[in-house]
């Protein structure tokens, strides 16, 4: 069902993003002009009720938007799992639920992304990363599904096991992929393509960055933080006293990090790394630098929202940024999935998931949270294990 309105995304966000004076039918409308207006008063509907423009309203004159991703996501109480690991409430945000395409954190973001790529009248995306990395499959698989050529540059990597099938997805999505010896032949490579593309077309190329992470794409987890106090609110549940996050471009906790302090909340933000730092501080600084860009869209859009220049809340950044962290949650990650089998009934993807997870399990074990309300925001693959 999904797929078959994926079909019509491009016409109808043409039809989406007319003044209201533009007439949308005519006599002789063809059966898919009809389709593409009833999807398009569809969107209007989504988007009036995205947690974001909820919250706020001005914000959905001046920002494009339509649905990719199966939004909300589910909020798991984990009531018996609390109780086995003495916090006061578990919650598990589903994340990994987040698309029947492709789930995960990338589809939050590309809602945003390929809705302005669309907007401008983009006739070419590309982006960059990795080959089979979560960023590069989802921007292949929803670029298809508008009829949006994507291109992916690469850059030399070790091959993973975990991201054949990812790569799988890439290719059977008619990607075009390219792989550059370093950044700099990559990036002399973007500037001809982008000319050449220029001079064929009269327009640019759309570029993606790499994780989908600038201020756009990270509107994305600002909208995520709007969902989860429509849910908590909805179950007359109180705010977690700590939110474990994983952060691999800095987009997710970026956004979520703003989105936090838009909303005036009070928590403890807990983020996990998914590489260590090459430098001091260097993702913590890459996250803080992204924030502020966020809050200055923000008020550059809408003057009467409060923002601020730095976050608010004490954010920790104790697993995976150094590279002594990061040894012992891959030290640990065995046993992580080990135990989720026998006390959660859940298996573990190898790194996104069970990254999260050994985190969260090692600040059980040292106590830290015990007594506490803890929300686990969940973009790795979690499969309930059948019995």
């Amino acid at each position: 069902m999904i797929k078959n309105k994926l079909i019509y995304m491009r016409a109808a966000l043409a039809i989406f993003l007319l003044p209201a004076s533009s007439s949308l039918c005519t006599a002789t409308a063809s059966a898919k002009d009809k389709n593409s207006d009833k999807i398009a008063s569809t969107w209007r509907e989504t988007k009036q009720r995205l947690p974001l423009f909820v919250r706020f309203p001005s914000l959905a004159e001046k920002i494009a938007y339509m649905p990719l991703g199966l939004l909300p996501t589910p909020l798991d109480n984990c009531a018996a799992l609390a109780q086995k690991l003495q916090t006061e409430t578990l919650l598990i945000k589903r994340d990994d639920l987040s698309g029947e395409l492709f789930g995960g954190n990338k589809v939050r973001k590309l809602e945003f992304l390929l809705s302005e790529a669309c907007a401008r009248g983009a006739e070419h995306v590309v982006t960059w990363g990795t080959p089979g990395s979560p960023h590069t499959t989802a921007t292949a698989i929803y670029c298809h599904n508008l009829k949006l050529p994507c291109t992916c540059m690469y850059l030399p990597s070790p091959k993973l096991s975990v991201n054949e099938h990812n790569a799988q997805l890439t290719k059977a999505h008619q990607a075009i992929e390219e792989t550059y010896r370093g950044f700099g032949h990559r990036e002399q490579a973007l500037y001809k393509k982008n000319k050449e593309f220029r001079e064929q077309t009269g327009k640019s190329l759309y570029f993606i960055p790499e994780g989908g992470s600038d201020v756009l794409g990270a509107l994305g987890f600002v909208n995520a933080v709007c969902e989860l106090t429509e849910q908590l609110k909805a179950q007359q549940a109180p705010f977690p006293d700590y939110i474990y996050l994983l952060s691999g471009s800095s987009g997710s906790a970026a956004g979520f990090l703003a989105g936090l302090d838009l909303l005036h909340i009070k928590t403890t933000p807990v983020i996990v790394a998914l590489a260590p730092d090459k430098y001091p501080h260097q993702q913590q600084d890459k996250i803080e630098k992204l924030y502020a860009e966020i809050m200055a869209y923000v008020m550059h859009l809408d003057l009467r929202i409060h923002t601020c220049k730095t976050p608010q809340n004490t954010v920790l950044y104790n697993h995976g940024f150094s590279r002594a962290s990061d040894n012992q949650l891959q030290a640990t990650a065995i046993t992580t999935q080990d135990l989720c089998k026998k006390i959660t009934s859940y298996s573990l993807d190898p790194i996104f998931s069970t990254r999260l997870w050994t985190a969260f399990l090692l600040d059980c074990n040292a106590e830290l949270l015990q007594n506490k309300r803890v929300l686990l925001w969940n973009t790795g693959s979690l499969t309930t294990i059948k019995n």
